[in-house]
């Protein structure tokens, strides 16, 4: 389980950098559902590492930011 949470952890640090440097470079448009899935997908991932790990810190930031991140996307529907 401990690896499976590492691995899931640095794929949400891929998902939140890599959608940050394509907004940066002008390919993805921040409002975009490919943006906002890989912000929510990957700051979820890094709030549930977080958790297991016990930073609670990082837990209300990750999961805000998630929160923050999902709530276009089911406006949307």
């Amino acid at each position: 389980m401990d690896l499976a949470l590492k691995v899931a952890s640095a794929v949400g640090l891929v998902l939140l950098v890599g959608a940050y440097l394509l907004n940066r470079r002008g390919a993805w448009a921040p409002t975009s559902t490919r943006y906002l899935l890989c912000n929510a997908v990957g700051a979820l991932l890094l709030a549930v590492y977080s958790w297991w790990i016990r930073e609670w810190v990082f837990v209300a930031l990750e999961g805000f930011w998630s929160l923050v991140s999902f709530a276009p996307l089911l406006r949307r529907r």
